[in-house]
């Protein structure tokens, strides 16, 4: 596994929670949860091995592994509205039929 970036700490003081203790308290608190339609931005934990497995926290040895996941929207709702409009109506004039709304879900 290669890092994009990669952060390291060593902590001064003893750290006391287990890997388990620290895998549900990330689950309770700071599991990533996608951007919903009204947020910019979501920042949590996602599985620490990527798609193979879904343990928040690996351990090996005396060492935790870890993994953020930041999601944020580059464009707003409102900009996608329109560029979405004007090729819906591109699409209508062109083709001169109407594009319901499956299709301008698949376009957006």
């Amino acid at each position: 596994m290669w890092f994009k970036n990669l952060n390291v700490y060593q902590f001064t003081e003893d750290f006391t929670l287990t890997g388990e203790a620290l895998e549900e308290t990330l689950r309770q608190n700071g599991a990533f949860i996608p951007c919903g339609p009204q947020d910019m931005s979501r920042y949590g934990f996602v599985s620490a091995l990527g798609h193979r497995s879904e343990a928040l926290v690996h351990q090996n040895n005396a060492c935790m592994l870890i993994r953020a996941h930041k999601e944020e929207k580059i464009l707003p709702n409102e900009v996608i509205n329109e560029k979405l409009a004007e090729k819906v109506e591109q699409i209508e004039q062109n083709e001169d039929r109407k594009v319901f709304a499956k299709e301008k879900k698949c376009i957006k």
